[in-house]
């Protein structure tokens, strides 16, 4: 019988587990995507790092992070930080049921992005081609000419326009992917129409190497989303077992990741001269060896900056040593940095976990608020209600 032990997306503290051999194996295979520590009483502590999904251990022990947020509000987060093509409304609850929910959520959003691609074709660039050929092309292989074993054909090497380029390698790897994993029927339908159209593309292993091979340029850009999809899917659904061992592969869904995308997307279209990700740097003045210091906000608004967002997936209050509840300071110490280097009031932005928040307090002059999101309305409702106060923040700031 398997026992399930779950563990809630924001504990940071985790479980204790006696674990055998062959389960400690498995879970070094999910160590990117779980927190692991082997402690020196041979126990393991097992707690979340912000990716939420289901991983078999033995045919005994699954370890399971669960949310609370709705699966359509994940598919709506998940649509808006990648940017995709928009998900009907009557898609939101479909896979509630499934077997695999956050594989299900991922391979809707990248159907459809692929679906759109193919409208208007891949693309295609020059690739060289080894092949035998019944003429000459291009370069013939001289090297290969004492071992022909094929009559009337010769070596060439050439260049092609073809549509076999390394992101359309990627593509077909994530859609081969998701051929091997049970899926909701409607999509499986939707990847098996799609793969025909990946026949020129040749099948590689899916991998680091791959993804690593696969540039982003002006000629490719319409791919980001598409692309960022099969990243996530190749990356994680590497996390499997040796054949025969567990009957269920896993698979983590990146909810921190996706938050943080989410959000920044989310008040780039509310808002005008949003920078995210906005870089500044410090030189030493006195002291050796030379060096510098820098930082990237989340999400900063205005130029010159007017209000800095820091986005952080974790529960905002815990527990102090009288029992009551306190604010994180390390993330009230690294957003205050960022206000007082920006010269501009801070914010830190959390999912809700138990309560509202929404206070402000003022250090030496600077203003700082922590505030939760409620990614669990319906329809993401709760991000509406975020923008209002990000707009009443704003409108404080340009009043002093």
């Amino acid at each position: 019988m398997t026992e399930v032990r779950e563990i809630d997306e924001l504990d940071r503290t985790g479980i204790l587990l006696d674990l055998s051999s062959s389960e400690r194996r498995m879970l070094l295979r999910a160590r990117d995507q779980l927190g692991v520590e082997w402690r020196d009483d041979g126990k393991t502590r097992i707690y979340s790092k912000g990716n939420v999904g289901t991983i078999t251990l033995s045919p005994q022990t699954t370890i399971r992070v669960t949310t609370k947020v709705p699966v359509a509000n994940l598919l709506a987060l998940a649509s808006l930080a990648f940017e995709t093509q928009a998900v009907p409304p009557s898609v939101g609850d479909a896979p509630i049921d499934s077997a695999d929910p956050f594989v299900d959520i991922l391979a809707l959003l990248l159907v459809g992005e692929l679906e759109a691609l193919l409208r208007n074709g891949l693309r295609q660039d020059y690739v060289v081609v080894d092949d035998d050929l019944p003429y000459i092309r291009g370069r013939l292989r001289f090297e290969e000419a004492q071992s022909w074993s094929r009559p009337g054909l010769s070596p060439c090497e050439f260049a092609d326009f073809v549509p076999d380029t390394t992101e359309n390698r990627v593509l077909r790897c994530a859609l081969e992917l998701l051929m091997s994993r049970r899926l909701l029927p409607g999509l499986r339908r939707r990847v098996e129409w799609l793969l025909p159209s990946f026949r020129a593309v040749e099948v590689v292993r899916a991998g680091k190497r791959l993804l690593a091979s696969c540039r982003l340029t002006r000629l490719n850009e319409h791919y980001v989303p598409s692309l960022e999809l099969s990243r996530l899917l190749i990356e994680n659904l590497g996390v499997e077992a040796d054949p025969g061992l567990v009957s269920v592969p896993a698979y983590f869904f990146p909810l921190e990741t996706i938050y943080e995308k989410a959000l920044t997307n989310f008040i780039r279209r509310q808002f005008a001269q949003v920078y995210p990700q906005r870089k500044r740097t410090f030189t030493s003045v006195a002291g050796a060896p030379t060096g510098s210091l820098s930082f990237a906000a989340d999400i900063v608004l205005g130029d010159p900056p007017v209000l800095v967002i820091d986005t952080k997936y974790a529960a905002p209050e815990v527990r102090n040593q009288y029992g009551g509840w306190s604010f994180r300071n390390d993330h009230i110490y690294q957003v205050s940095f960022y206000g007082l280097s920006l010269g501009c009031p801070a914010m830190l932005a959390y999912p809700r976990v138990n309560r509202d928040l929404d206070v402000t307090f003022q250090i030496e002059g600077l203003r700082v608020s922590v505030l939760t999101v409620n990614l669990q309305e319906r329809g993401l409702s709760g991000l509406e209600c975020f923008s209002e106060v990000v707009t009443a923040r704003l409108a404080e700031s340009r009043s002093h």
